[in-house]
């Protein structure tokens, strides 16, 4: 029964998720336990993961109790914090809907949590949620406020006409409330969404170059400069501006900048320079290629490490771990050739 449970949820986690964690604190410890190591086993995808964040707003109490447990016991307690969190947004946003108040963007922040949640970046993810919540309320108190000021001008209306005052001098005060609610756009949210973008960008190319070295690579190339190719020094010389320049914004507290240095040298420049120079040299096993590519990664993966440092150390645990000596990538020193270029 395990292994068909275990094969419908590898086809429909969210469907499987869902049904399983209705029984997860089931009374009988065998039933509990097979529940609890299938959810285990189905959340090893990514599909799994989010069948399991879908149900923080599950109709059944018991479910969203479920996921919290779960969360909490696989994940940690800042796991249950985001869940909470996300959970009161979504209602708050829901209540907003049915009072025709805006909500969208907040949706769309709340939705780009779920994925750096998933991408490993809890801590980023509660400050987003959090920022949703906030956000909500804001809007919520906001629109109660207006309403609330509509309402009074509509009641003292009678008697502010019956001591003299035109009704245009009470409409027009309502005229300009009304054309604020109607014409007022949301952007709170874009900037945060935008930076998170960046984030996932940059994962996303770190994570290839960890593949591309994780396909080509069973040993930790060495190599001196003097046996590089000119083309492979002088991308590896490039090196040292951009971990100047993410260094600085790095020590300064400024994770946006940094993330965007990272990101620019990544999709502007390295992988042209890979399309180029290295694609087909890699293929053909070209040690000089693989050398410069490997670097190039692993600078770019210890840089990340300060601005996105779960996601580094998932990749580096994925691709670089069995290739470098050091348990973690916080503990990697810097190349030895990138130390001598840079001298």
């Amino acid at each position: 029964m395990v292994q068909r449970i275990l094969r419908h949820g590898a086809q429909d986690p969210y469907e499987m998720v869902a049904v399983l964690l209705k029984y997860y604190n089931h009374p009988d410890k065998r039933v509990r336990e097979s529940v609890r190591s299938s959810i285990t086993e189905i959340v090893k995808s990514k599909a799994g993961e989010s069948a399991v964040l879908n149900n923080i707003v599950h109709p059944s109490r018991e479910v969203r109790r479920a996921v919290l447990s779960f969360l909490g016991e696989h994940v940690g307690f800042h796991a249950i914090t985001y869940a909470s969190f996300y959970e009161q947004t979504m209602l708050l946003m829901a209540m907003a809907r049915n009072k025709n108040i805006p909500v969208d963007d907040i949706e769309a922040l709340a939705d780009s949590s779920k994925s750096t949640f998933l991408e490993g970046e809890i801590m980023e993810a509660v400050k987003d949620i959090s920022t949703c919540l906030d956000f909500v309320k804001h809007r919520y108190r906001s629109a109660e406020q207006l309403r609330s000021y509509v309402v009074d001008i509509l009641r003292m209306a009678p008697d502010l006409a019956r001591i003299g005052v035109f009704g245009g001098v009470i409409e027009e005060p309502l005229r300009k409330a009304i054309r604020a609610s109607r014409s007022r756009t949301y952007d709170e949210t874009r900037e945060i969404i935008e930076s998170r973008m960046r984030e996932s960008s940059v994962r996303n190319e770190l994570l290839r170059i960890g593949r591309i070295i994780k396909e080509s690579i069973k040993k930790r190339p060495e190599m001196k400069p003097s046996d590089l190719s000119g083309v492979d020094v002088w991308a590896i010389s490039r090196i040292h501006e951009l971990m100047d320049s993410v260094t600085s914004a790095t020590i300064a507290g400024r994770k946006d900048e940094g993330i965007e240095l990272l990101r620019a040298f990544l999709e502007d420049e390295f992988i042209g320079f890979f399309d180029e120079n290295c694609r087909e040299r890699v293929a053909t096993g070209d040690p000089s290629a693989i050398f410069t590519v490997y670097t190039i990664g692993l600078v770019c993966l210890k840089l990340s490490s300060g601005l996105m440092p779960a996601s580094a150390e998932e990749i580096y645990q994925r691709c670089f771990r069995d290739l470098e000596e050091e348990l973690s990538i916080h503990l990697v020193m810097w190349p030895e050739i990138v130390m001598r270029i840079i001298g």
